[in-house]
């Protein structure tokens, strides 16, 4: 049972680190989402609620939305080699496999800190969004939304890290990590 929470405890853990090694990533999410947002303010999405429903699945939007979920994808594979490298750990091939196969505990662990550390994360993005429409301050607010959305990649990756990658936390930097 502690597989379960271990993990989010592990990516707690590396927060702090995982910002100061990945500082790169992060900014390119936040310009990705902040880009996205100026094109939804160009097409006049946030004038209203109806307007951004009309508009919700326009192309262009869609495009620069793929963008940033690429961003942020990629963001959570890069920040968990950062760790990695860090750590000086040589992550074993086929992880994915290796953890749904050998330590299901914390596979089941991984959800767990997507919920913990992503869960109100989302949700604040989408207050956040609801609260720029219509208000004279949504750059502002979209501005702040970017940053969540970074977060969002980077609480991605080290979670990411800290299933599959990290087999634990200790003050040992091992060469490798076991297979």
């Amino acid at each position: 049972m502690s597989g379960f929470f271990q993990n989010t405890i592990d990516a707690f853990k590396v927060l702090p680190l995982a910002l100061k090694l990945a500082p790169l990533w992060m900014v390119l999410v936040f310009l990705g989402e902040g880009l996205q947002h100026y094109v939804e303010i160009q097409m006049g999405m946030f004038d209203n609620p109806e307007a951004f429903k009309a508009r919700q699945g326009d192309h262009i939007r869609l495009a620069f939305g793929i963008l940033k979920a690429i961003l942020v994808v990629l963001t959570a594979f890069c920040i968990p080699l950062a760790l990695n490298k860090h750590f000086q750990y040589f992550a074993p091939k086929n992880l994915i496999k290796k953890l749904v196969l050998y330590r299901p505990d914390r596979s089941f662990g991984y959800l767990i800190s997507l919920l913990v550390l992503c869960g109100p994360l989302m949700w604040i993005h989408f207050k956040l969004n609801e609260l720029a429409m219509t208000n004279a301050f949504k750059n502002t607010i979209l501005t702040l939304d970017s940053a969540v959305v970074a977060l969002i990649g980077l609480a991605l990756g080290v979670t990411f890290w800290a299933g599959l990658a990290k087999p634990h936390l200790s003050n040992e930097t091992p060469a490798h990590a076991p297979s």
